[in-house]
């Protein structure tokens, strides 16, 4: 199972223009294992246009990213 982040954790630990990844998510510390998977979820509180890449995301989050004028970088299926 993935470890869910909220978009309040995201917040706190990203300036607005960063690039969120699942390897500056582990260089931040945000998750113990780095071994662990990841997905982002809702959370509701987000307001910094943030990039994500190749970031598993919830659809609310995604919503949420989205409003506030966030990019999401899906992988190529």
């Amino acid at each position: 199972a993935a470890k869910n982040i909220s978009l309040k954790i995201i917040a706190e630990n990203f300036k607005a223009g960063e690039s969120v990844t699942i390897g500056s998510i582990k260089e931040k510390g945000l998750i113990k294992n780095k071994k662990d998977k990841i997905k982002i979820v809702s959370g509701k509180f987000l307001r910094r246009k943030l990039t994500f890449k190749f970031v598993p995301i919830s659809k609310p989050a995604e919503e949420l990213i989205k409003k506030v004028g966030g990019v999401i970088i899906k992988k190529k299926k």
